[in-house]
């Protein structure tokens, strides 16, 4: 996170709080907020601590990113909200939005599935100009701004589709990591300052062991 920051409720629902420009609190509204507020489900109505009936549900996972927000609910839908500038929300467009919306399937085969919408994610991670999931068929995709900060993934595609046993992912800044079934790490971006951890700086863009 940046300057927003948010959390996920014994109940399954989602707060955030502090800066709030983009939409990126998911409640509505551009507002900064010093306190804790719900985050809505656009479709729904009141989501309030009231009455949380149009709040955002059934969510296992939560990712603050810069200017941006994500989450998965419990049948593996993905949600992202906020900035969109780089297509960090995965729907296609560079609209910012203040409510959470799901990511959709690219349709070249992702998962599988017909519903257009990526629904068997088992993590997901709001980065700065960029975002990405692991499937639960053990692919990563991600959507943005690319490694090589010049070119863009409009929705999600594929990263290294030669592989499929990632399990779970982090996306920072300037660099995202991937996580192997068999306990490895994985990372790509850039490495200026040593940031990718394989023992020298320098410009990494792709896979570093």
């Amino acid at each position: 996170a940046d300057r927003h920051y948010c959390a996920r409720l014994n109940t399954n629902r989602v707060v955030c709080w502090g800066w709030g420009p983009y939409g990126q609190q998911g409640n509505g509204t551009t507002a900064d907020n010093n306190g804790a507020v719900y985050v809505h489900n656009k479709d729904n109505g009141s989501c309030t601590a009231a009455d949380q009936s149009g709040c955002l549900a059934d969510i296992v996972e939560v990712s603050a990113g810069a200017w941006t927000t994500c989450a998965r609910d419990t049948s593996g839908y993905a949600y992202c909200w906020g900035y969109n500038a780089n297509y960090q929300l995965g729907n296609g467009g560079t609209t910012q939005q203040a409510w959470p919306y799901r990511i959709i399937d690219n349709g070249n085969a992702i998962e599988g599935g017909s519903d257009g919408v990526l629904n068997t994610v088992v993590s997901i991670s709001a980065g700065d100009r960029q975002s990405g999931a692991v499937l639960a068929n053990g692919r990563f995709v991600r959507w943005g701004l690319r490694e090589e900060y010049q070119t863009y993934a409009t929705v999600p595609e594929v990263k290294w589709d030669a592989h499929n046993d990632f399990v779970k992912t982090e996306v920072g800044s300037l660099n995202v990591f991937v996580f192997r079934a068999d306990g490895s790490v994985r990372g790509h971006g850039i490495n200026s300052y040593g940031g990718l951890g394989v023992g020298t700086a320098g410009s990494y863009y792709d896979w570093s062991n």
